[in-house]
């Protein structure tokens, strides 16, 4: 005797059979259909089975005129921003044949061409002559401080009054022989060493007389 679901089977894989064809057939038209609709747009692509459609020559040349906008655009915004950011060359050749050319410092530009007082702050003898008094009073304010116990000038030793005297008075006449050289006063403002030497001066002179 044979069981029902055993006299049912090979009509049951028949009927699956003829199922898979039927869906195969209709797999195959609805692709070969969907190739036939995009082939105008461009080459199949093969993840989706669709063309991709192709940019058109106008679309091309407006996102390039754009990019160039931008780009253009872009670089105005820099230059407003970063004015300095690109030097231009020449002008940086003029600058430093200017600097180059540029003749050196010289406190006796502002002196008198001639005269007694320029002759004597620009000779070389008295410029010697003063290095080696500020070398030699660096020396005797060391000595000073350790021998002269005395608080003021009067009470100390004579020896301690002339040097402190006579350094007053060769700072003051150096920095009147400057002074004098100036052929305007106000220009030695200018100088930074002679402002410096009238403030020392001044000091030194209330100190000592």
């Amino acid at each position: 005797v044979v069981a029902p679901e055993t006299a049912t089977t090979p009509r049951k894989g028949k009927a699956l059979a003829v199922f898979k064809q039927v869906s195969g057939d209709s797999l195959r038209e609805t692709l070969s259909g969907s190739e036939r609709k995009y082939s105008k747009d461009g080459p199949v692509s093969p993840s989706s089975g669709l063309r991709k459609r192709r940019p058109s020559q106008g679309a091309v040349s407006v996102f390039s005129s754009e990019s160039n906008a931008s780009s253009e655009q872009h670089a105005k915004v820099n230059e407003k921003v970063h004015p300095n950011m690109f030097v231009d060359p020449e002008e940086m050749k003029r600058k430093v044949r200017e600097n180059l050319m540029r003749p050196a410092y010289d406190v006796a530009n502002y002196y008198h061409p001639t005269g007694l007082w320029r002759t004597i702050a620009t000779h070389p003898v008295f410029e010697k002559v003063t290095l080696g008094v500020i070398a030699f009073n660096a020396l005797w304010i060391g000595l000073d401080t350790d021998r002269n116990k005395s608080d003021t000038l009067l009470q100390a030793h004579p020896v301690f009054q002339i040097a402190e005297h006579f350094f007053c008075f060769f700072f003051s006449f150096e920095w009147f022989s400057r002074y004098m050289s100036f052929r305007r006063k106000r220009d030695g403002l200018r100088d930074a060493w002679f402002v410096f030497d009238s403030t020392l001066v001044f000091m030194m002179v209330l100190e000592t007389w």
